[in-house]
């Protein structure tokens, strides 16, 4: 039986589930469940010795280090030796398996268990620099799962014994299936884990306005997500690169020139996602990977338009092996998350520049721009409407239409341009009051803009100051007037006699042609002076020509 048990333990100590951690491995076996029937039915110095040999065959098979073996051997070791003293302080006398017998039996296997993982934790926590708590809480899911596991199988295969001692030859079965249970469950909390973080992660980056500015807390979050030693995420901008790093002693944001190689940047031009260790067949990424000293790497590009952008790397990552396919695709898609909000960001920062140039445009132009709400609130007021109106725009903007303006129309009629919305149409030209108490004439030109329901929703108003204008457009109406007036003064005198000469000359006497003559002669001299005049007064033509520039409006 003995025989028997040594074997079992061998193999036990041989199936393990090794998790990473930083720069060791923690190694979870089947051994204290093969451990709990030897404990049970052999004596103390008995079990101490099979664990001793079972675990020093077990280092050999796996080619462990020969300090590692030595430590795992001294481990498990004092570990049996826990539990054997435990065992059989609380055994009851009764020698069968009775519930007294069984609590004692776990009370045994869990200060074995205890001993074991602060043995192991506090070898970590020592090469790590860390205080054992801290090195011990990424892993308690794992170490919990190996205590229940190995508890509930000890009870199972101490019962068993009992029941027939032949039925040991079976236990290799439930080895094998506790092996791979074990490693499914491992997976399956760390697949848990990684998502949980890519949560967090790409949640971050959806808080800001311009998700470039989650990229920090979002690196932070990776470096989480995958428990790794240090995150980073690099972008390129133009001949630089900006590399973004989170590790242990925070997150910081540096550049690199373009001609500089990296490991990082090394990676993102494999343009794939691919994990790098000291075994991998790439010799320039394994002297970059050592040179860093580090153990191994993953890494995904970042694409923008089909041509890589970055990349976004995690190195050292902690966790159990076998979930190395569920690493990559977690990393893939949080590189997926990152291109596409640096791309938001950059669209942003293009929108927020053009929405810079189209204000500046506004705020400069010498035309007045004023914007109404559908319910006529104005929403702009340019500087070009203060300098016409002299109401500024703190004044202005939230103001009901223009009531302040007293707008009017050419006929004097009040214009409500706050109901715009309703239907109203606005005229070509306004008449206001400035703030100083001056009219003033503004050519309009009006601008509908609709909602995606094709409902009204805002008024865009250009207005120019054309009161110069008006005023000359006023003064040629006079002019015109007047010089109509002048005109025909002289003609009519010239009209009348001349056709009094065509129609009744032979009958008037020499004495009255000669008179009508003289006075078509005086009128043609009148009217000639009036043109001559008329001719030499240039400011006339520069007012006909200002007149004629007197903007027009439409209504779209």
């Amino acid at each position: 039986m003995s025989a028997a048990l040594l074997v079992l333990m061998t193999v036990a100590v041989s199936m393990i589930l090794r998790f990473q951690y930083r720069d060791q491995v923690m190694a979870l076996d089947l051994f204290e469940a093969m451990l709990a029937p030897a404990v049970f039915a052999l004596p103390p110095v008995v079990v101490v010795a099979l664990a001793a040999i079972a675990t020093a065959i077990a280092q050999v098979f796996l080619r462990a280090n020969p300090i590692k073996a030595l430590f795992n051997v001294a481990q498990w070791t004092l570990a049996a030796g826990l539990t054997v003293i435990v065992f059989h302080e609380l055994r009851p006398s009764a020698g069968g398996l009775t519930w007294g017998s069984a609590l004692a039996l776990v009370a045994a296997m869990t200060v074995g268990a205890l001993a074991n993982t602060f043995a192991l934790t506090f070898v970590i926590a020592l090469a790590q620099g860390q205080r054992v708590r801290q090195a011990i809480k990424g892993m308690v899911p794992t170490l919990l799962l190996g205590w229940a596991v190995n508890t509930s199988f000890g009870l199972l295969f101490v019962a068993s014994y009992r029941a027939n001692p032949f039925i040991l030859a079976l236990f290799v079965v439930p080895l094998l299936v506790l092996r791979w249970s074990h490693r499914s469950y491992a997976a399956v909390l760390a697949d848990k884990a990684r998502l949980a973080g890519m949560h967090r992660a790409t949640r971050a980056l959806v808080g800001p306005i311009n998700p470039r500015d989650a990229i920090p807390h979002f690196v932070t979050e990776v470096l989480h997500c995958f428990d790794a030693r240090a995150a980073q995420l690099v972008v390129r901008d133009g001949d630089t690169r900006i590399v973004y790093t989170s590790d242990a002693d925070g997150t910081r944001v540096s550049t690199e020139q373009g001609e500089s190689e990296s490991l990082a940047w090394a990676l993102a031009m494999r343009a794939r996602t691919s994990r790098i260790t000291r075994s991998t067949s790439a010799p320039l990424l394994v002297e970059m990977l050592k040179a860093e000293g580090l153990r191994d790497c993953i890494a995904a590009p970042l694409f923008t338009d089909g041509r890589v952008l970055g990349v976004l790397a995690a190195y050292d990552c902690s966790g159990p092996e076998g979930f190395e396919e569920g690493e990559l695709a977690v990393l893939e898609t949080l590189a997926r998350e990152a291109a596409g909000a640096l791309a938001k960001g950059s669209l942003l920062d293009s929108i927020l520049e053009e929405r810079r140039k189209l204000s500046e445009i506004v705020e400069h132009t010498s035309d007045g721009i004023v914007t109404f709400a559908a319910d006529g609130t104005i929403q702009l007021w340019n500087r070009g409407m203060e300098v016409i109106t002299g109401y500024s725009a703190i004044e202005s903007v939230g103001a009901h239409g223009l009531d302040r303006l007293r707008a009017r129309d050419e006929a004097g009629v009040d214009v409500m341009v706050d109901r715009w919305a309703n239907g109203i149409a606005l005229p070509s030209q306004l008449q206001i009051i400035t703030s100083e108490g001056d009219t003033r004439w503004l050519a309009c030109s009006a601008t509908l803009v609709n909602d995606g329901d094709g409902r009204p929703h805002l008024l865009i108003l250009v207005v120019r100051d054309v009161t110069r204008a008006h005023e000359v457009e006023r003064l040629k109406d006079d002019f015109v007037a007047t010089v109509s007036h002048e005109l025909r003064t002289p003609l009519t005198p010239i009209k009348g006699f001349a056709m009094t000469l065509v129609e009744s000359g032979d009958s008037l006497s020499s004495a009255d042609r000669t008179v009508a003559a003289r006075s078509i002669l005086r009128q043609a001299e009148h009217l000639e002076r009036l043109v001559v005049n008329l001719l030499d007064a240039p400011s006339w033509s520069g007012a006909w020509t200002t007149a004629g520039t007197t903007p027009s409006s439409t209504f779209r």
